[in-house]
């Protein structure tokens, strides 16, 4: 988590960060 910006629950920050919450759900 070099990024920081990212929460520890988003490990597969690869795709944008709305890409997360897409995935996450």
């Amino acid at each position: 988590m070099e990024n920081g910006d990212i929460p520890e629950d988003a490990n597969e920050h690869c795709p944008g960060p709305q890409s997360e919450s897409a995935g996450k759900s």
